[in-house]
This record gives C-alpha cells, structure tokens and sequence, in this order.
C-alpha cells in the first residue's frame, strides 16, 4: 500500500499574490473559497437539475443569498472590533477603512437601483439596513456615501419605498 505524506502548506501574507486578490465587491479571496459560498453551492445543486425548475428558482434567489453572505461576512462581521473599547485606534481606523470600500461598493450599486435585488426590498434589504444603521452608534461616517444614505433614509415621496422597505423616517 502506497502512502503519501502531505505537509500543511506554509502561511501566506496578505501580500502574497496567490491571496492577495479581492472580488469586485471588496471582499478578501480566501484561498479555495469564494465568498459567495451559498450561492456557490446553490448554483453547483442547480447545474444537476431541470431548465424548468432552474427557472423557477430564478437568479434573485441565488443574488440574495449572496448578498446575504456579503452583508454577514463583510459587513456585519465587519463592524465587529468596533464595538469594543478595547480596539486600539489603530486597528479601528483600519476596520473602518475596509468598512468604506464595503459601503463605497454598496453606494455604486444602490446608485442604479432602489434595493439590493431588482425584484424590490427583500431579506437582505433589511439586513442591509440593520447593520448598516450601526455606523452612527459606532461613529463611523457615511457622509461620502450619498445613495447609500438615501437607502437607509428615503423620502416619503420615493415611490418604490412606499408599502416595503424600512420605516420611512421623517
């Protein structure tokens, strides 16, 4: 019987170009694992099905859970070394940094539409909108973020806010 030692592969620095990389939406490739792993896995389980039950499923249903993953992994888990008051400055203005490429892709795509999916205010909208409001608890900034603040603050007047989305504040 054949045996093959494996040795673990050494750590990588962010640096390092096989992990050095980043996805359109800001979010740090790990090696071997995307960031849209329910999507991921939930495109893999459609590839084995039928046209016809693919089209029911739709492609809103695999983009909300990725942005669902996206809101998780690098939104909410973002703000994480802000809430304690142990976080040397330091380290709070570089989780704020990578919080502001989160929100400037976020702003980009919130400039083309109301919500987050086409289909209109879903899920992830108001896991969006939940998270997000923890930028004025924990002082971080949104002023430079101008569509995003109109998604978390819209007009009475925004007709597509009307009977969905988060409470219209006045």
């Amino acid at each position: 019987m054949d045996h093959k030692w494996v040795l673990p592969a050494p750590a990588l620095s962010r640096e390092d170009p096989a992990v050095a990389g980043v996805s359109p939406k800001g979010a740090e490739k790990d090696r071997g694992k995307s960031e849209r792993d329910p999507a991921a896995l939930d495109a893999e389980d459609q590839h084995h099905t039928t046209d016809k039950l693919r089209e029911d499923r739709g492609v809103g249903e695999r983009t909300g859970k990725e942005w669902l993953t996206f809101i998780s992994s690098e939104i909410h888990k973002g703000f994480g070394p802000l809430w304690s008051p142990a976080t040397p400055e330091e380290a709070r203005a570089a989780t704020v940094e990578k919080l502001n490429q989160r929100f400037a892709y976020l702003d980009r795509h919130l400039a083309e539409q109301s919500f987050l999916l086409r289909e209109g205010f879903a899920a992830a909208d108001a896991y969006l909108f939940t998270v997000t409001s923890w930028a004025a608890l924990l002082k971080v900034d949104l002023s430079s973020f101008g569509n995003l603040k109109a998604y978390l603050c819209p007009s009475p007047t925004r007709e597509d806010a009307h009977g969905a989305g988060p409470p219209v504040r006045s």
